[in-house]
């Protein structure tokens, strides 16, 4: 049984740990260049509670977007579906789009939380999870 991974294990460290959510939903996060490991740590952080602001200023293309506006949404909704987001952007499409990614990770089979687009929800700008 060596080298096998026990699928709940797995998901249940998803559900606790940021980093281990970002690398389950996406394979560009299971081994990150060091940079990407400290972003993650820096918004594992910010969910958590231990900063309450978080500012960045680094070049286009460093996964910004697709941790601040996607993953982390969606992993805070996953622990607490009672939350209510906004996703802002300064285009409306970087925002429909971030959205939907959003959104299409709670179809995923690999999202690990109990909860789940609701059946009435499935716009890509306004959705919400049971």
């Amino acid at each position: 049984m060596t080298g096998m991974v026990d699928p709940y294990a797995e998901a249940s460290v998803a559900r606790r740990s940021f980093p281990d959510f970002c690398a389950r939903m996406d394979a560009r996060f299971a081994n990150p260049p060091p940079f990407m490991r400290l972003l993650m740590d820096e918004y594992a952080a910010l969910l958590d509670g231990r900063t309450r602001f978080l500012a960045l200023s680094i070049p286009p293309r460093h996964t910004k977007t697709t941790l601040g506006c996607v993953l982390a949404p969606a992993f805070a909704l996953g622990q607490d579906d009672s939350l209510e987001l906004v996703i802002a952007s300064h285009s409306a499409d970087l925002a429909e789009r971030s959205s939907r990614l959003g959104r299409d990770l709670l179809l995923s089979d690999a999202w690990p939380f109990a909860a789940r687009l609701a059946a009435d929800s499935t716009a890509a700008t306004r959705w919400h999870v049971k």
